[in-house]
């Protein structure tokens, strides 16, 4: 292994340690909600983005080019999943997250043969303004897809934004006041807290506690739904089912979040790679370390994975 396999900068031994520990805490904290929320919109139970937020994430780590990335279940790639399979299986059901789990190994196996033949320049002829638009347009979906767990309001699953309004407005009746004031509230607290509180203080964190704290001591008596039992322990090693039926029926999907995990991550770490002098993005390493952690997520019943931009920014 090369002597800079690992970049840091040079007073990193005096002067690196406890920062480290500190990015660690905040973004493990940071973490736990949001890869709960990501496995639930990806259509499996919540634990599933836990593991995805394991082994994924270790194993980039130890083949990545850059330090500052954090790799795990993001918005982006749990949609796609959601999205690419609702026609194939019911989401929630067991046969919906045996696909979800090939399919995180099927793009990983794409990552790393992109990898392998040096295509990492592919990232240098998408058009700024498509991938603007595509990411545009997923951040609406995401949101219009939150709106009924976020305000209390019963609805049937919809893979299409025209059919997922549709049955918000149809499902208005079911409004629970105290699952609005809970969600909107947070948001609140977020948004003034970045605006007016010290950067170093993070407000992520401190909403966590509060709320958790108040759903803790108020939630059953004002009916506020919870995430429920989350099994404990490690994810469980195991071979993910496959078929060449299975694989065809995934590949179009993967297809795409190959390719857009892989801008995501360059995007992020170009982002961050021009404020230090210790380190650049490697384009094709940084494909071999997507496709290796996905590859090793699928056998830890992972998700399909990818980088994450509010992550990384409080990792770096």
């Amino acid at each position: 292994m090369p002597a800079n396999w690992f970049p840091f900068p040079s007073d990193y031994r005096q002067n690196g340690i406890v920062p480290d520990l500190v990015a660690g805490f905040n973004v493990c904290v940071l973490l736990i909600p949001q890869a709960m929320a990501y496995g639930m919109l990806a259509g499996v139970e919540p634990v599933y983005g836990l593991y995805a937020a394991m082994v994924p994430m270790l194993i980039y780590a130890l083949v990545a080019s850059t330090p500052h990335v954090s790799v795990g279940p993001t918005a982006l790639a749990s949609l796609l999943c959601l999205n690419g399979l609702a026609g194939v299986a019911e989401p929630g059901s067991a046969e919906y997250l045996g696909y979800a789990i090939l399919l995180a190994g099927v793009t990983g196996v794409l990552q790393l043969l992109y990898g392998l033949l040096s295509l990492g320049g592919i990232a240098s002829l998408l058009s700024r303004p498509v991938l603007s638009g595509f990411v545009s347009a997923a951040a609406i979906l995401i949101i219009v897809s939150q709106i009924d767990t976020l305000f209390g309001i019963e609805t049937e699953r919809a893979s299409f934004l025209h059919d997922t309004l549709f049955n918000l407005g149809s499902g208005l009746r079911s409004f629970h006041w105290p699952t609005a004031l809970l969600g909107a509230g947070t948001l609140l607290t977020l948004a003034l807290g970045n605006r007016f509180l010290p950067k170093k203080i993070p407000t992520f964190f401190l909403v966590v506690v509060l709320s958790t704290l108040l759903v803790w001591a108020m939630g059953q008596g004002w009916g506020i739904s919870t995430v429920g039992f989350v099994p404990s322990g490690l994810p469980a090693f195991d071979f993910p089912e496959l078929s060449l039926v299975s694989v065809r029926e995934v590949l179009p999907v993967a297809l795409v979040i190959s390719l857009i995990s892989f801008v995501e991550t360059v995007s992020i770490g170009k982002t961050f790679s021009p404020k230090y002098n210790y380190y650049r993005i490697r384009p094709n390493r940084e494909l071999v370390a997507l496709g290796l952690s996905k590859i090793g997520g699928a056998f830890f019943q992972s998700i399909p994975t990818s980088a994450s931009f509010s992550r990384s920014a409080v990792k770096e």
